[in-house]
């Protein structure tokens, strides 16, 4: 990544090496960091000379980047509609992780 760039996370705190970023970070290859997950939830740092609250080119949420109005609606609306399509047995239409296991007694 170009020393100008920001990485952003939001996705999984393992995606990111946090010694590495903090590393990239202090020594200016990296221009900043927006961070909503972490290695450790609540973040706990590396150790105490490698804490990423301490640099002031980073930016740290807790966790609740998707937790806007319309990801929200989107998420009732959702779970409406499973318990919907599990009441009429219509559950290839459901949004399943496992599919077989409506076929479990």
């Amino acid at each position: 990544m170009p020393a100008k760039a920001w990485l952003i996370n939001t996705a999984r705190g393992a995606v990111v090496d946090e010694e590495a970023l903090f590393n990239a970070l202090n020594s200016e290859k990296l221009a900043g960091a927006a961070l909503d997950v972490f290695e450790s939830e609540p973040y706990a740092p590396i150790s105490s000379k490698k804490d990423l609250r301490k640099l002031e080119n980073v930016i740290m949420t807790p966790h609740i980047s998707s937790s806007t109005t319309e990801a929200c609606q989107r998420m009732a609306e959702r779970c409406l509609a499973n318990i919907s399509y599990a009441e009429a047995t219509e559950y290839h239409k459901m949004d399943l992780l496992n599919p077989e296991v409506k076929t479990k007694k």
